[in-house]
């Protein structure tokens, strides 16, 4: 039984985190390599991006990346997931010919302050490529969904303004002309104009992105085949696993993903979700994005998001997720009426991303356990 061992791997905070995840990469038999991404503050708080690379004994043939926290409050579980694999799973994994890359809490400042972006209030889901167009992209339709349903003004209500603007239409939700399909792909998109706009992806990298980057461009080449497991919470069935994919072609060769997922087979386990499901939505920018930028001629790639749902997927709590996340983006900005209503929208936007339900930690835990063992199985990594 694993489950009050599995409670524990949540940490408390950003630096017991850091300090476990740390300790774990000391512990950790065989050759390795450490790295420490300084990330700069106006805080003057010493934030870290920690890394640790276990390289083939042999030959160079699977690599596995596994990352925590793009989403800074998101790192709670996805430390959790992290420390489970390296503690657990890693000592049983055959090293001969795979590689296994674990970059942990890439937005620290998030992490600590409870919020989704960096300190510069970009969203790390949107803010990597190689290449510089993708800060040059344009979205209109983002800026105009913004500037319509975010008031600039300090937060007074329960319900954020686009709720209130809420009419049925048969089975559909409108906010007055937008659909709520047409305001969660149009928004979730991101947009590289305004900081103050929804899912801002910033006018360069970050420095951790542009660390991760690098990183990667050292690490990737020799690689047959390249696995992502980006960890993030939030969106679908509370407590589900959905396995979700890049938005650019090369995320996922279909014979890579064939051998190592079987979405009929694993039902049990996981969806696999495509970004067009509705209630989810495409991204420019996203980390599975840059690794077939990243990839050589022939490597395969399958870049995946393995996210576990928190509210739930039914329509009134996609609404309830809508109302956390607006309102919390407009007092990160403007403020709130008064400290208590301040409060009380931080406090459930941590429960939107890190639920303090026992069981819903403890079924995380153990699908990524299931999930990853059977997908090391199908690599033939499992010893």
């Amino acid at each position: 039984m694993h489950d009050m061992a599995d409670l524990d791997l949540f940490p408390k905070n950003y630096e017991d985190a850091r300090a476990r995840f740390l300790k774990l990469a000391a512990q950790a038999e065989g050759p390795k390599v450490s790295d420490r991404w300084v990330v700069p503050s106006a805080t003057g708080d010493n934030f870290t991006v920690d890394t640790v690379y276990f390289p083939p004994l042999n030959k160079s043939k699977t690599l596995f990346v596994i990352i925590s926290g793009v989403h800074g409050l998101e790192a709670y579980a996805g430390h959790a997931i992290q420390a489970m694999a390296m503690s657990e799973l890693l000592p049983k994994l055959n090293r001969a010919d795979a590689g296994f890359f674990f970059i942990h809490s890439l937005n620290p400042y998030g992490f600590k302050n409870h919020t989704r972006g960096t300190e510069a209030g970009v969203n790390l889901n949107r803010n990597c490529s190689a290449f510089p167009d993708l800060y040059r992209t344009k979205n209109e339709e983002s800026i105009r969904l913004s500037d319509r349903f975010i008031p600039k003004e300090p937060v007074d209500s329960e319900r954020c303004f686009l709720l209130r603007q809420m009419r049925k239409e048969g089975e559909k939700i409108f906010f007055d002309d937008v659909s709520l399909d047409e305001f969660i792909k149009g928004s979730g998109l991101g947009q590289f104009t305004s900081r103050e706009g929804l899912e801002f992806g910033g006018f360069q990298p970050e420095p951790q992105i542009a660390k991760m980057t690098e990183a990667l461009k050292n690490i990737l080449p020799g690689f047959e085949d390249i696995v992502l497991f980006d960890l993030h919470t939030g969106l679908g069935e509370r407590a589900r696993l959905h396995l979700l994919t890049g938005d650019v072609e090369g995320c996922v060769d279909p014979q890579l993903f064939a051998q190592l997922f079987k979405p009929e087979e694993d039902r049990s386990v996981y969806d696999f979700t495509p970004a067009e499901s509705e209630g989810f939505y495409q991204t420019l920018g996203a980390t599975n994005n840059i690794f077939p930028e990243l990839a050589t001629a022939g490597q395969r790639i399958c870049a995946m998001t393995m996210e576990f749902g928190t509210l739930g997927h039914t329509l009134d709590h996609q609404l309830e997720s809508l109302n956390q996340w607006l309102r919390e983006h407009q007092g990160s900005l403007y403020g709130y009426a008064n400290p208590d209503l301040g409060n009380e929208v931080r406090a459930d936007y941590l429960e939107k991303f890190f639920p303090k339900d026992p069981e819903w930690r403890r079924q995380i835990l153990a699908t990524s356990r299931e999930f990853l063992t059977r997908v090391f199985r199908r690599a033939g990594v499992l010893r």
